[in-house]
């Protein structure tokens, strides 16, 4: 290994997650570009694009793509991001690009939205979602093949990242939790899978 350069492709937006499939064949990007999430797949041994899709949440203006997992078996791409009040939730076919469904959520009332981070379980049944939705802590399941939303747990503070146990299924969301008016607390929670 000597760090030489083996590709380099661009194109125009902000990129923000990245994630390489499982067989080592394709990697995936995801960003924003205009007001779109953009979200492209590479191969991996080339840089040649194999596939680029955008989604815009049904007209809204603001969409960004956030983060990007991608499902064990390699079969499916999720992304999640802001687009208007919501947290948007895409799932795509890795091999085609092709959209296998749209979830949105919006708390109650809530219009600051910052869905921060997506993973997928072990087995590939569930996605979860972290990040915040107004002054709370946000934390949404999925069904991963039908896009159903199976749970969300709502607490006050802000989440940011998420890991899913390889073994347990277990999801841990971490972020921070207000004490009084300021954000003092790193805060961790364990949710049954």
């Amino acid at each position: 290994m000597t760090g030489a350069q083996r590709w380099v492709s661009s194109r125009p937006g902000f990129a923000r997650s990245i994630a390489a499939g499982p067989g080592g064949h394709a990697v995936y990007v995801t960003g924003t570009a205009g007001h779109f999430f953009a979200t492209v797949a590479y191969n991996a041994a080339t840089g040649a694009q194999v596939w680029a899709r955008r989604y815009n949440g049904a007209g809204s203006s603001g969409s960004r793509g956030n983060s990007l997992a991608v499902s064990p078996s390699g079969s499916m791409v999720y992304v999640t991001g802001a687009a208007a009040h919501h947290y948007a939730t895409v799932a795509y076919n890795a091999a085609t690009g092709t959209r296998q469904w749209v979830r949105q959520y919006t708390g109650p009332g809530d219009s600051i939205v910052g869905p921060r981070q997506v993973a997928v379980s072990p087995r590939g049944r569930t996605v979860y979602i972290t990040g915040a939705i107004g002054g709370d802590f946000t934390t949404i399941a999925y069904n991963a093949v039908t896009g159903s939303r199976r749970w969300v747990r709502r607490q006050q503070g802000a989440g940011y990242s998420l890991a899913v146990s390889p073994v347990s299924g277990t999801a841990f969301a971490t972020g921070s939790s207000k004490r009084g008016t300021r954000f003092r607390d790193f805060t961790t929670i364990a949710y049954h899978g």
